[in-house]
């Protein structure tokens, strides 16, 4: 086994035993120019008002949005529409291909994981961290208990991957973690908390708590990955600093992979539609048996395996006869659709 695979395998592991991983070199450095695409986001800081809404809309021209609101003592901003920018594209658009991401999303998610946001993540010195949380669907305890069955860790429905474009340390605020907290729904019975929580103290004080560790702070170097499930309860930590320059802010490209299964519920959520929105995603409306569904997917997914994943959960997927030719009939759809798209100069990458 090399170094890549042994990494692969500890990265894996970690995450379904802990629910997240540190993986200290994934190629990234190699893959693009970590400096300059640090100083294309802080760039884009500097020359971008944040938007008067929760969530950016690159089609409104929405490419800032302040995480937290003015006064609080935990500021934020998310930038969006990465992937719809010629230059940052091309600075992003390798780290999507990092072997160890895909192997890992693919372990986790199943071979048809998608891509559901593209985004980067700034943290501003603040005097407090930001709210413990569970990320997009599964916030909703219902989801988190129905996706841990038959799980206790080892798959889920949502990865996030954040690339750190410096070192992060819990002096400029460390993402924080509860290490285990993914493995709560598929407790007997279920502990099954609020999406967000304040402080750690009022989660122990729940029926049912099982002994919950402190946030960890989680130090990453500079081109190093922290992978963490969504079921994971995180926050962005303290940044006690004094920084007043935005280029010492701390910069992250996060990513956020979902399985299949979970495209429907993102959907039909605010924030899930935000970022769905928020980089170059292609829509393919599929009429199969006079029923019309939807395929939300993003040209550098797995086309092949998005296609057979949907002929397969589809429910007239038994009158879908051959199987082979309704695949074939949907690829071929969502292969016409790139095309178009990169004809038209959209939803490239």
């Amino acid at each position: 086994r090399d170094a890549a695979q042994i990494a692969l395998e500890r990265a894996i592991r970690d995450v379904a035993d802990q629910g997240y991983a540190v993986v200290a070199d994934a190629g990234a450095a190699n893959a693009t120019h970590l400096g300059a695409l640090r100083d294309a986001l802080v760039a884009r800081l500097a020359d971008a008002a944040p938007c008067a809404t929760p969530f950016g809309n690159p089609e409104v021209g929405c490419n800032v949005s302040m995480e937290s609101g003015v006064g609080d003592a935990h500021v934020s901003y998310r930038l969006w529409g990465l992937l719809e920018d010629d230059a940052l594209a091309a600075l992003v658009a390798p780290l999507l291909r990092l072997p160890l991401v895909r192997a890992l999303a693919q372990s986790r998610l199943g071979a048809d994981y998608q891509l559901h946001g593209c985004t980067a993540y700034v943290a501003t010195p603040s005097a407090r961290p930001n709210v413990l949380h569970f990320d997009f669907a599964d916030q909703d305890p219902a989801w988190r208990r129905a996706a841990a069955a038959g799980s206790d860790g080892g798959t889920g429905d949502h990865l996030a991957v954040m690339l750190q474009l410096q070192d992060t340390t819990a002096e400029n605020g460390a993402t924080l973690v509860v290490p285990g907290s993914h493995r709560w729904a598929a407790r007997d019975p279920p502990f099954l908390p609020p999406g967000q929580n304040r402080d750690v103290a009022a989660l122990r004080a729940l029926p049912g708590a099982p002994p919950i560790a402190e946030p960890l702070p989680v130090a990453v170097p500079r081109g190093g990955l922290l992978l963490f499930d969504g079921a994971t309860l995180h926050a962005t930590g303290a940044f006690p600093g004094a920084a007043a320059d935005i280029g010492d802010y701390r910069y992250a490209l996060v990513l956020h992979l979902a399985a299949q299964r979970a495209t429907k519920h993102r959907l039909a959520t605010p924030i899930g539609r935000a970022y769905l929105r928020g980089h170059a995603r292609l829509d393919l409306e599929v009429s199969v048996d006079g029923a019309t569904d939807v395929i939300a997917f993003h040209e550098d997914d797995d086309l092949e395996a998005i296609a057979a994943a949907f002929v397969d959960s589809y429910d007239g997927a038994a009158s879908l006869q051959p199987r082979a030719a309704a695949v074939d009939a949907v690829l071929e759809a969502m292969t016409n659709k790139v095309a178009t798209a990169a004809g038209r100069g959209g939803g490239k990458i």
